[in-house]
């Protein structure tokens, strides 16, 4: 561009140059309307037009601006004290005006500033006011004072440079202005952040003041809007955390009356929120529950019968009874002592009641108690040690122990009792610290002598299931505490308890009642042995009788899930005493027990008599999930009876039946040729929409993948292209076709990804990262690379990004034959060939192997802007990071890594190398900055709680 087009702009910029200044001044008061409405503090609004001689100048340094555009003719600036400000303010500016651009300028040790591009919205364009400068643009520059002052220095002194004076002495000129970098680096930047967080820090405490304020909370008790309530409700929340409570903050009434007027506006409105006020009330109450805490403590107590309430209620007693040690140290166990006092004033009838009652005498017989400190504003310690023991403490726990003694005498709740007495061996756990005392030692033998005591005394009352807990404590506390006298005479009792014996012959597991389960183990079996002898025919109802209502109905549901004690006793019954055991085969409340009778039948002396029912049963439709599992748990099988309950599952058979089905035959498929019903199965299930069967067969495929050909794999791929995720398992039956055939494989992940994008979804197309199958498809590199390429073609991104994503989770480093193929693609100098590789590239994490190619880019491509800046941000990937200076580090090893670039022969390397270390050094100011920023405001805070 010659100095004749220059001419020509200047030319037509000074014919216009009174239009753009009445446009400068137009945006002034446009924006300083905007200021004064919103209530901004600023300290001064400019404006200008550019002035002629400096455009003259800066035209003929940057030609190319007249034809990408000069957006600076028209200027204004606007100082704020605050940074937040400005980004504040920039947002309102893209509502008020057309935004054509933001640049932010900001950087750790030059000029700082938000510019942002605008022209007049067709609104105030169609203003006669302003209809003269439509299509005009200004150039609106966001800063503060001391960002300004620096600016303004630097400008006269560096920007406009004297050459004369910076060739008189070169050294004094460099020194000069890398010091007032300095000034920006170190001091600007860190006052900047300083008073922002001194004027937030100051308006919190204005608010705080506001919200904290009985008057407010009068006001908002008479709202007739509950939206305004709760948003109210939610500040006070925060500021209470946040400042201590006024002394003469007598808020629960004004709650109370606020809970009241909800109400009313519920009623008056029809709406529901009343709850949701509660809650937002009742987060502030646990917030500050320490404030008044016996207050609290009754209200929660008085409002526990209205059900708006309970649930806060009673998450706010199991509050107070968390030790914790600052409070403890601050106030003792004053609110527990009251907390144990009221709570018995509760309905300990209600279920819910005792529910929280249980989980508050858990917490009150707590050995150990948590804390923490801090002493420096990083350095955090957590503290945990044995609870210190007092009066109060021994009367707390006392009284919490009564009040479950109470609760267990009374509750017939299977789940509950267990509960109860878990609460009550919680006061004799012991404490895993160097710190415990004789004293602590002596209070938890005091709770144990005092708690078998109880049960002694009261041994005759307890359940059978209830003495199964007890006696899974006592093994331990023997083995901890040694012999004490109640627990000997306790023990004594249990084993002589015939009733109970036989009941925890049949319930529970074998460590359940000690550590030599193995011994356990033998005597149950024992046992069982001898309950079978004496089943005959006469009192086999009173035997059934006794397994539904003495052990089914009274057994803790959840803790003895599957009674295996109960399906071994049927299994061995139905094997030694066949012709009983199938009195029970029909028996409705034993039906879940009924697999393990088939079981049992099978493997007796009536098994052909067995056969022949099985297969009337198959004819009905009757039992078939029950059949196919026992006959998956037998050695032998009627290939016959196999078949024909394949056909019949197929024809009648829900999901879960075919899976159970599935199961049995690929268990079996190693003696019998199974392959070819196992893939029927296979294909039925996918006409179910069902595609999670690999997870109940993988441990027992290796066999049938291995026999399947690639045709007969297709069966199996037909399903899994719609499963949701290829898993562990999917994996593990595919790994044989990969051996076979890998590019099929590659297919399958293709049909996967054109089903997603099909469904505008993209989630689960390829596995986040493979188990099996990415060690099988790298020996087949040339393949799969090849294959997957071929994805690009059609030029979609959410393929290009599926395709890219399959090569890093195959490939993990670019090396071997997957980079020889990379480097051939870039060798063609072809520009589709290079966005290929910067889709596959950014799936990397910017090691060795992503330079390698971007060294090859170089040397075949022109580097545009564009691209260089494209590879800078590849090559700087840094992947996850740790610690405060972690991306820091990082910069600084990669720096490492491209050095010996600089030194190269070739021009485009070394050049590369150069003005990307210069972009990483700018990169490391930036995050020691932003580490510096974040350290003054964590300084700041804790100086300000450690002021308080």
């Amino acid at each position: 561009m010659n100095n004749d087009t220059v001419d020509t702009f200047i030319k037509t910029y000074t014919s216009s140059r009174e239009k753009y200044t009445d446009f400068t001044r137009s945006i002034s008061q446009i924006l300083e309307q905007i200021l004064k409405t919103q209530n901004f503090r600023y300290q001064t609004i400019q404006h200008r037009t550019k002035d002629i001689s400096s455009l003259r100048d800066k035209l003929l340094k940057k030609p190319n601006l007249i034809s990408s555009g000069v957006y600076d003719l028209a200027g204004c600036r606007v100082l704020f004290y605050t940074e937040e400000d400005i980004y504040k303010f920039s947002e309102l500016l893209q509502q008020e005006l057309k935004v054509i651009d933001i640049k932010d300028k900001r950087s750790p040790d030059q000029y700082n500033a938000l510019h942002v591009i605008i022209q007049l919205d067709e609104r105030r364009e169609k203003l006669a006011e302003y209809s003269n400068f439509k299509d005009l643009k200004c150039e609106i520059q966001l800063s503060t004072p001391l960002f300004h002052t620096w600016a303004e220095i630097n400008h006269d002194l560096f920007y406009k440079r004297d050459s004369q004076l910076e060739a008189f002495s070169q050294g004094d000129f460099r020194f000069l202005q890398e010091k007032l970098n300095e000034v920006m680096y170190k001091y600007l930047n860190k006052a900047n952040q300083s008073i922002s967080f001194i004027d937030s820090e100051f308006k919190k405490l204005k608010e705080g003041k506001q919200i904290l304020n009985l008057d407010t909370l009068k006001i908002m008790s008479q709202s007739d809007s509950n939206t305004e309530i709760h948003q109210y409700l939610d500040k006070l929340n925060y500021f209470s955390s946040y400042y201590r409570l006024p002394e003469d903050f007598e808020f629960l009434p004004l709650l109370e009356q606020i809970w009241k007027k909800s109400q009313e506006n519920d009623v008056r409105l029809k709406t529901s929120d009343s709850q949701k006020i509660v809650a937002a009330s009742f987060k502030i109450i646990r917030n500050v529950r320490y404030w008044d805490y016996e207050k609290i403590i009754k209200l929660c107590i008085e409002k526990y019968s209205d059900v708006l309430f309970q649930k806060q209620c009673l998450e706010t007693l199991k509050d107070f009874a968390k030790y914790d040690l600052n409070v403890v140290n601050v106030m003792g166990y004053a609110p527990q002592k009251i907390l144990i006092e009221y709570i018995p004033k509760l309905d300990i009838n209600d279920a819910i009641v005792k529910e929280t009652l249980i989980s508050i005498c858990n917490s009150l017989l707590n050995n150990t108690i948590e804390g923490n400190t801090q002493k420096e504003f990083n350095t955090f310690t957590f503290v945990m040690g044995p609870i210190p023991i007092n009066e109060h403490l021994k009367e707390i726990r006392s009284d919490a122990i009564k009040l479950l003694f109470r609760l267990l005498e009374n509750e017939t709740e299977v789940n509950l009792s267990e509960k109860i007495i878990d609460a009550l061996f919680n006061s004799a756990r012991p404490i895993h610290t160097e710190k415990t005392t004789e004293e602590h030692t002596a209070l938890i033998q005091s709770n144990i002598t005092s708690i078998l005591s109880f049960l002694n005394e009261k041994y005759d009352k307890l359940k059978n299931y209830s003495k199964i807990k007890i006696e899974k404590e006592l093994d331990f506390y023997k083995r901890r505490y040694g012999s004490i006298t109640e627990l000997e005479v306790i023990k004594t009792k249990l084993s002589d308890d015939a009733s109970y014996v036989k009941y925890k012959t049949f319930v529970g597991y074998d460590f359940d009642y000690g550590h030599d389960y193995k011994q356990i183990e033998a005597e149950r079996k024992i046992r069982i042995d001898e309950y079978i002898k004496q089943i005959t025919i006469t009192n086999l109802e009173e035997w059934k009788n006794y397994l539904i209502n003495d052990i089914l109905k009274e057994s803790p549901a959840g803790s003895r899930i599957g009674y295996p004690n109960v399906h071994y006793f049927l299994g061995v019954l139905a094997t030694k005493k066949p012709n009983e055991a199938q009195k029970l085969l029909n028996a409705s409340d034993l039906s879940k027990f009924k697999v393990s009778l088939l079981i049992g039948l099978l493997e007796s002396n009536n098994k052909n008599e067995i056969n022949a029912d099985i297969e009337k049963k198959i004819d009905n439709a009757d039992s078939l999930a029950e059949i196919a599992l026992a006959y998956f748990s037998i050695k032998e099988i009627d290939e016959t009876i196999v078949r024909k309950l394949t056909a019949k599952i197929l024809q009648v058979g829900d999901v879960f039946t075919l899976l159970t089905l599935l199961r049995m035959l690929c268990k079996h498929h190693p003696t019998k040729n199974l392959k070819q019903l196992i893939l029927t199965v296979i294909d039925k299930l996918t006409e179910f929409s069902f595609y999670e069967w690999p997870q109940e067969i993988s441990y027992l495929s290796e066999k049938l993948t291995g026999d399947l050909s690639i045709q007969e794999y297709e069966i199996i791929l037909k399903n899994l292209v719609l499963k949701e995720d290829i898993d562990y398992d999917s994996e593990f039956i595919l790994l044989a076709l990969a051996k076979k055939d890998p590019k099929r494989i590659i297919q399958l992940f293709y049909d996967r990804t054109k089903k997603e994008i099909a469904d505008k979804k993209l989630s689960g197309a390829i596995p986040f990262e493979f188990h099996l199958l990415d060690a099988e498809l790298k020996k087949h590199a040339p393949v799969v690379v090849k294959e997957v390429l071929n994805w690009f073609k059609n030029n979609d991104w959410k393929f290009n990004w599926e395709a890219s994503h399959l090569l890093s989770r195959i490939f993990p480093k670019i090396e071997g034959e997957f980079q020889i193929e990379l480097i051939e693609l870039l060798r063609s100098k072809d520009m589709n060939n290079l966005d290929v590789v910067l889709w596959i590239l950014d799936k990397y994490e910017g090691g060795p192997d992503v330079l390698e190619l971007v060294k090859v880019i170089i040397q075949n491509f022109n580097i545009t802007s564009k691209l260089r800046s494209e590879l800078f941000r590849l090559v700087s990937n840094t992947g996850v990071v740790s610690g405060e200076y972690g991306f820091v580090n990082a910069y600084q090893d990669k720096i490492g890594s491209i050095n010996a670039w600089v030194s190269s022969t070739d021009k485009n390397i070394s050049e590369f190398a150069k003005e990307y270390i210069e972009y990483l050094q700018n990169r490391i100011k930036f995050e020691n900055l932003r580490v510096e920023q974040r350290v003054d405001l964590m300084k700041n805070q804790f100086e300000r709680s450690k002021s308080l």
